[in-house]
């Protein structure tokens, strides 16, 4: 079966988390959290960078809140 949309990064992904039906976050080597709409596979948003790459992502279910932890242990909250 072919996916229903291909997402394609300049850098390597290491970890991704649905936002909701049609909004994704991933995380990965260029040190961001970049949210894509998965209907255009459009970047919508890149937030604020960690001093490494990021390692997990996760999103608060009530509110969306993104909550990213990178390689230097580094934890940040997005709203």
């Amino acid at each position: 079966d072919e996916p229903y949309q291909t997402i394609r990064t300049e850098k390597q992904i290491l970890t991704t988390a649905w936002i909701s039906d049609h909004s994704l976050a991933t995380g990965g080597e260029d040190k961001c959290v970049t949210v894509w709409d998965t209907r255009s596979g459009k970047a919508s948003a890149k937030l604020p960078p960690h001093v490494s790459r990021v390692r997990g992502v996760a999103v608060e279910p009530r509110t969306g809140h993104v909550i990213s932890a990178s390689s230097e242990g580094d934890i940040h909250l997005h709203e």
